[in-house]
């Protein structure tokens, strides 16, 4: 019996809905008339372009005018990017407090900790100005990697066996290994599919320019002219791409004429240079510049006596040195995940138990080695640590993507043997791994280029807008804030692998997520998606332009903190459904709660859920976390936001709309308007109830009209009439 009314009350919610589109009206559509004070809100926040191509972005908060000066940038009109990883650490914002310790070694190698003096982020910008690039490798697929060479497996299969080198999967010297899988799988340099998810990440992450190690005999100039495509593109689209830096060492007269008449010569893709005193940057001996086209820094050797005017692309010191022209010692500095800095093999420390490298875990001792604290990043983050106090403007990163080396000659201690990279704890790879650490170093690059260069500011959502989602989609206009993603990343993948045997496909993406905007009324949050073309229909059991809601901030509950996913399950043209999680200990699982009305014409889709439904109470107090997803297939693992389709933004990360501060602005307490409660207050428009006003607490620190609806009055009162009467019965209590 239960069962039957609970279909009957979907039924009719249903026929509510689509007799509201049809009609031309809904709750919000009668002219005005049905539409609370509550409804609409001006508010303050403004964006305006400056004539210098800037933005300038302010709002109101607690009583004062707050302003930015927004750089030429989608990414920080944005707002600022949210997240939190399998360790529960959480992306930095500008009102974060970090405690940026760091540790040295006395002259007999026993760790000290520097107890250093907590901060504010803070916004870009405040703290002066500060770069940060990272170590980016071209050379994967450029020499023949036989199936099956990948050492974390040869170890998880052999274990302490794996040190004998006669195993036949140890191969031959010279032979190239990967230590573990990329997330991506052995790609290929080239892969442009790759490529663009790399440099999407890396924008998302704040990176200004990756340095490219050409320090051998080969500059990869194909691979380097793919991202310089990929790169102009996005900077075309409004975004703010990595730029590029070569680093040269062998050879490196012949190499920097190689990199001169491949890349620069013809003057392609200016815009994705990195300069420094008005020329590009290149690191190189000062005798290898041609015609005083570059501005030079030299190549700093680990192991090599220290240099002025040098830059390092990895520091064996602890903690790092700082390194620059001889005025200027505090111009950069570097930041490794780890470091071969005892007998330079990594291998006899994974193998044989030698202690004198840093891998992942070292802070300052190698007490903390267990088996799964590489998982951790304590050495990148000392080194962070360190970089936040020393103060540099240029944070040099190693590394993104190394993944291999080769097998060098064996000794009679030693028969196996490798330099750069060997496995989880002895390696340098930031890019996420398929298993191991996956995306933990990602995030906390994330959080520690947000730390060292200042967060992108957050935005104050103090306007409200009534939407009437069977309506036009013209209504929009009247929202000025909008989240855009990259164009073009929902694209076929088919490409080779560097791998013997490996070739890669992915036909996922159909949607291309180009901009969303978000805003709320009175009883609704309403949500506009817009795509780079019409917008294909679902198919069964997809995730088709799903928006996923994490409405309390907090990774403790729901599926990897979301609670809710609107447009769950579309059930027609005019109705689908929102879904609340229903897992359990955190595992994938959503049960649809209620049908709520959507619409899409032509590249436009736009949907409302109300806010009762997500458990928020005050229309004043909103600050939730989300993101947009669409793929052929459905999603329900995190390791799919990376690898599928097309998720608005890319990865772990969220978006994030807030309507207050949590612990930073006073919020006058409006209480959300149930939607059985709407048709009462049409006749009484100044019925909202008023709570009070919450302030922050005193240790917090801050930082420096209506719309016409879309149709008849009788139509806006058929849907309301009918949609309380399904509301009612759905939430009969069993």
């Amino acid at each position: 019996m239960r069962t039957t009314i609970r279909r009957i009350g979907a039924l009719i919610l249903s026929l509510a809905l689509v007799a509201s589109c049809f009609i031309g009206g809904s709750y919000a559509s009668d002219g005005g008339r049905g539409a609370l004070a509550a409804d609409n809100a001006e508010g303050t926040l403004s964006f305006v372009k400056n004539s210098d191509g800037t933005y300038r972005m302010s709002y109101e908060m607690n009583g004062k005018t707050v302003e930015y000066v927004l750089p030429e940038s989608d990414f920080y009109r944005n707002g600022p990017l949210a997240g939190t990883d399998d360790l529960g650490r959480t992306v930095a914002n500008q009102f974060t407090v970090v405690d940026p310790d760091y540790t040295t070694l006395d002259e007999a190698g026993n760790a000290t900790v520097v107890d250093a003096a907590e901060r504010t982020v803070g916004v870009f910008g405040e703290n002066g100005e500060h770069f940060v690039g990272i170590f980016y490798f071209l050379w994967l697929g450029q020499n023949s990697i036989k199936k099956g060479r990948n050492i974390e497996e040869i170890l998880a299969e052999y274990g302490k066996d794996a040190k004998k080198g006669d195993l036949e999967d140890w191969g031959n010297v010279n032979d190239i290994f990967f230590f573990a899988e990329p997330l991506y799988g052995y790609y290929y340099s080239g892969d442009e599919w790759v490529v663009r998810k790399h440099m999407e990440l890396l924008t998302n992450a704040g990176i200004d320019f990756l340095y490219f190690d050409t320090t051998n005999n080969y500059i990869y100039d194909s691979v380097v002219k793919l991202i310089q495509k990929v790169c102009h593109e996005m900077n075309e689209q409004g975004l703010k791409a990595p730029k590029i830096v070569f680093y040269t060492h062998t050879d490196a007269k012949i190499r920097v004429r190689q990199i001169y008449n491949a890349i620069y010569k013809k003057g392609e893709y200016q815009d994705t240079w990195f300069y420094l005193d008005g020329k590009p940057l290149i690191i190189a001996p000062e005798e290898a510049n041609i015609d005083d086209f570059f501005t030079i820094r030299e190549p700093q050797w680990p192991n090599e006596p220290k240099e002025d005017n040098t830059w390092p692309w990895i520091d064996w010191q602890w903690p790092q040195e700082l390194y620059g022209p001889a005025d200027n010692q505090l111009e950069a500095i570097s930041v490794s995940v780890a470091q071969h800095s005892g007998n330079g093999e990594f291998s006899t420390s994974a193998l044989y138990g030698y202690r004198g490298n840093r891998g992942r875990s070292y802070d300052g001792t190698n007490d903390n080695l267990t088996k799964d604290s590489y998982k951790l990043g304590l050495n990148i983050q000392r080194q962070f640590n360190y970089a936040y106090n020393a103060g540099s403007k240029y944070i040099l990163v190693t590394g993104w993507n190394e993944w291999i080396a080769a097998r060098q000659e064996p000794t009679k201690t030693r028969p196996v043997r490798f330099i750069d990279t060997f496995s989880y704890e002895y390696s340098r790879d930031i890019e996420m791994s398929k298993g191991g650490y996956f995306d933990n170093y990602y995030m906390q690059l994330v959080s520690n280029t947000a730390m060292l260069k200042g967060a992108v500011p957050g935005i104050l959502r103090d306007d409200r807008h009534l939407i009437d989602v069977c309506g036009i989609f013209d209504q929009w206009n009247a929202v000025s804030h909008e989240y855009t993603d990259v164009i073009g990343d929902n694209a076929v993948r088919n490409a080779r692998g560097s791998m013997a045997g490996t070739r890669y496909k992915d036909e996922s993406g159909r949607n291309d997520i180009v901009s969303i905007k978000v805003t709320n009324d009175a009883t609704y949050l309403h949500f506009l998606v817009e795509c780079a073309a019409d917008i294909a229909a679902a198919d069964a059991d997809t995730s088709w332009l799903q928006i996923l809601l994490d409405v309390d901030s907090s990774a403790e509950t729901g599926w990897l903190g979301y609670d809710f996913i609107l447009n769950n399950k579309v059930i027609d043209a005019n109705a689908t459904t929102v879904a609340s999680y229903s897992g359990s200990n955190g595992s994938y699982g959503f049960t649809d709660k209620a049908n709520v009305a959507y619409k899409v014409e032509k590249n436009k889709f736009m949907v409302s859920v109300p806010l009762e439904e997500l458990g928020i109470e005050y229309i004043t107090k909103i600050n939730l976390q989300f993101k947009v997803c669409d793929s052929r297939n459905k999603y329900t693992t995190c390791e799919q936001f990376y690898t599928e389709g097309d998720c608005a933004p890319l990865g772990r990360l969220n978006y994030v709309y807030s309507t207050y501060f949590p612990n930073v602005s006073e919020v006058k307490l409006i209480k959300t308007v149930k939607v059985s409660e709407r048709a009462a207050k049409f006749l009484n428009d100044d019925s909202l109830d008023v709570v009070g006003v919450e302030t922050p607490p005193a240790t917090a620190k801050p930082s420096g009209g209506s719309k016409k609806g879309c149709g008849g009055f009788l139509g806006g009162v058929l849907a309301v009439s009918a949609i309380l009467a399904a509301a009612y019965i759905i939430r009969r209590k069993e």
